[in-house]
C-alpha cells in the first residue's frame, strides 16, 4: 500500500470514529457531520494516535480527508 493511501485510511478511521459513518475522501468535514468541536477532537486524535504535528487550523482550511492527508 502506498504511504498516502495508508495515511488516508488512518484518517478515515478517525473521522469515522467521530461521526459514526463512512465519509467520502472529498466530502467536506462539515457537510459530513463534523462541527468545530468534532474537528478539534480529530486534531487531538491525529496528534495522540498518529503523532501528526498539524496546526488545528489546517483542518479548517483543508476540510476533507484527501486534503488533510496530503
Amino acid at each position: 500500500m502506498h504511504d498516502d493511501d495508508e495515511v488516508l485510511r488512518q484518517l478515515d478511521a478517525l473521522v469515522r470514529e467521530i461521526v459514526g459513518h463512512p465519509v467520502d475522501a472529498d466530502e467536506n468535514y462539515f457537510t459530513a457531520g463534523l462541527d468545530s468541536l468534532a474537528v478539534t477532537k480529530l486534531h487531538t486524535l491525529l496528534t495522540r494516535r498518529l503523532g501528526v504535528a498539524l496546526p488545528v487550523m489546517a483542518l479548517f482550511r483543508r476540510p476533507t480527508l484527501r486534503a488533510t492527508a496530503a
